[in-house]
């Protein structure tokens, strides 16, 4: 019996990189996969969900390429949940556990089919689980989990032996050095060694130094697997199938094989197994214990990006603005002195010509517990104009105590240069009491016009930041952009 062509995507998505597949099944049921790998990089800001749908964009992208119309999303999460909401488009996506995914890709694949059930071990970057799958079926029992064999765990080993001989590394120099030991790790699935360089100083990582890192996490599993054996005597003789991401390095296969007496069972590309079974629990009428769960739905915004800087900055700006104004402001308001009655000060604009002589009459003086003269000094002109009229109010007595030091700008006094009509122009600040009476009898005959200058009336516009694109990786099913992430 044939069926029609179907396409399918699946992700892993795991604590360590998010692994994608694109699963195309023919009316033969032959399966043909192009795979891609997100690394996970700390920087990027994206929540899980972003970085899922990063992967999906991505694998979309190929889809449409290669003419294939991608028919169903499905995620393989452990627990069979995923974050809802998040950054990215916003996407409907088939939700299942990880080790019902895991036992989809193995049953369809056949390779396990000779027997009737198996013991998976699936390490990953953060812990190993351990479950038994139904090959006819791919149904899988409850897992049981240990964090003692992780990615995770042999970086940070690794780079604590590599730190203890290099000098003068801060927490940045760290930061590189745990990274690049990732990296070395991940080499090892093709190579005997690898160098890791940091701030000019070298070391080596050997396949042998990460047996020597795995082999208690590899106890902890083995005493795992025994236990399951001891509780179904029918399992003594099944294999124990090795998945995930520390499944493609040899020197954990090696481990395991000295550990459990026997060799284990590698599938082909067993790091993308998890997102294969995904994308085929997806298809259409399968039956697969899957949930409808909707992601994506929130934009994705920088800590700091464009627009909040932006944002910030016009805040600021304006700020500045008003406080210059309000500075403005107090600078020419009336000066109040202490006590009850407060010192006026009242400037009169006006024009005057050339002064040709000066006279001062004394005023009355206002009470304000200690000894003040109220000085009133008047401009002439030769025609007996009026000119600048200035009336102040100081104390006599400047010197100790709460008395206060005299402030030059309480007086405003234009200057002129003798002999020649410069025209002056000053402002009447606001006053908490009411102006002194001016001697002045008569207005100027021709005023000169005051024109204020305008102040800034605009801030400056924000700007609207650019969407961030993900890049994706070209070559299957390995990793071939960035550093490879931990298992």
């Amino acid at each position: 019996m044939t069926h029609p062509t179907t396409t399918t995507l699946g992700l892993s998505a795991g604590s360590g990189m998010v692994h994608c597949a694109l699963v195309t099944v023919d009316d033969h049921d032959r399966i043909r996969v192009d795979s891609r790998v997100i690394d996970i990089d700390p920087t990027d800001r994206l929540d899980r969900a972003g970085r899922l749908n990063s992967g999906i964009a991505l694998m979309l992208d190929r889809a449409a390429a290669a003419d294939l119309s991608v028919g169903a999303i499905g995620v393989a999460a452990r627990g069979g949940e995923i974050p809802t909401g998040g950054a990215g488009t916003r996407r409907q996506v088939h939700v299942i556990d990880d080790p019902e995914a895991v036992g989809r890709a193995l049953a369809q694949s056949g390779a396990v089919a000779a027997h009737p059930r198996v013991i998976v071990v699936d390490a990953g970057d953060s812990g190993t689980s351990v479950f038994v799958i139904d090959t006819r079926d791919g149904t899988a029992t409850t897992p049981e989990r240990t964090t003692g064999l992780s990615g995770a765990a042999i970086d940070t080993a690794l780079a604590e032996r590599a730190s203890a001989t290099m000098t003068d590394l801060g927490r940045r120099r760290r930061a590189e050095l745990r990274s690049a030991c990732r990296t070395a790790k991940e080499e090892l699935a093709e190579a005997d060694t690898a160098i890791v360089t940091v701030a000019g100083q070298r070391f080596t990582v050997t396949a042998a130094m990460v047996e020597e890192l795995v082999a208690g996490g590899v106890a902890d599993v083995t005493d795992i697997v025994t236990g399951i054996r001891a509780g179904d005597p029918a399992l003594i003789d099944s294999p124990v199938v090795l998945v995930g991401g520390l499944a493609t390095m040899a020197s954990v296969r090696a481990a395991f094989a000295r550990a459990l007496g026997e060799e284990p069972s590698v599938p082909d590309a067993p790091e993308l197994v998890g997102a294969v079974g995904a994308a085929l629990a997806a298809r259409p009428g399968q039956g697969a214990p899957t949930a409808l769960e909707f992601i994506g739905g929130r934009r994705h915004r920088d800590l700091l990006s464009v627009v909040p800087v932006a944002v910030i900055g016009a805040v600021l700006v304006a700020a500045m603005l008003t406080a210059v104004v309000v500075g403005v402001h107090v600078q020419g308001a009336s000066v109040t002195g202490d006590g009850d009655t407060p010192a006026s000060s009242t400037v009169v604009a006006t024009t005057t010509a050339a002064t040709s002589s000066t006279t001062t009459r004394p005023a009355a003086a206002q009470t304000t517990g200690r000894t003040t003269t109220d000085r009133t000094t008047t401009t002439v002109t030769d025609e007996g104009e009026a000119g600048v009229v200035t009336t102040t109010s100081t104390p006599d007595d400047y010197s100790g105590g709460s008395q206060r030091t005299p402030r030059p700008w309480a007086t405003t006094v234009l200057p002129t240069s003798e002999g020649t009509n410069v025209p002056t122009s000053t402002i009447t600040p606001p006053s908490t009491s009411a102006p002194l009476e001016s001697s002045v009898e008569s207005a100027p005959l021709t005023p000169y016009p005051f024109t204020p200058i305008p102040g800034p009336t605009t801030a400056p516009e924000s700007v609207d930041p650019d969407g961030v694109g993900v890049q994706g990786f070209s070559a299957q099913p390995q990793p071939t952009t960035g550093a490879p992430a931990a298992r």
